[in-house]
């Protein structure tokens, strides 16, 4: 994938593409990978993922049925992204690919997280802390 003009482009790390079938009718969109997801290159594969593991067990569901994103495809330096310098910036560069998965005939998109919300937002500084 191209990082050119990425305000990560020389500091974040990895990139974690999607997974799962495009056919699914749920995205769970995350915000950004951590370690786990770039040395396993999947998304929800740290902390976060076991929880989200654990809930589609209790509802009898297994991950490989869904659709699975980050708003952003690198891990932020770090890790850390929220009131970040470069937040906003690189919110919208992913966009363009965020953009491609959102095409997909997807009939329910789980946003989870903050910056997962702004970055489905048309906006380019949402206030969604503000809500």
């Amino acid at each position: 994938m191209l990082l050119t003009g990425c305000p990560l482009e020389y500091s974040g790390r990895g990139w974690v593409p999607p997974t799962g079938p495009t056919s699914s009718p749920v995205l769970f969109l995350a915000e950004a990978p951590g370690d786990r997801e770039v040395i396993e290159e999947e998304p929800l594969k740290g902390d976060a993922g076991a929880v989200h593991n654990r809930a589609l067990a209790d509802l009898g569901q297994v991950r490989e049925k869904f659709r699975l994103a980050n708003s952003l495809c690198c891990k932020p330096p770090g890790n850390v992204l929220r009131r970040a310098g470069y937040h906003h910036a690189a919110v919208q560069h992913c966009r363009q690919y965020l953009d491609a998965v959102l095409k997909e005939p997807h009939q329910v998109v789980v946003a989870m997280g903050v910056t997962a919300i702004e970055s489905m937002l048309p906006v380019v500084k949402p206030r969604v802390e503000d809500f």
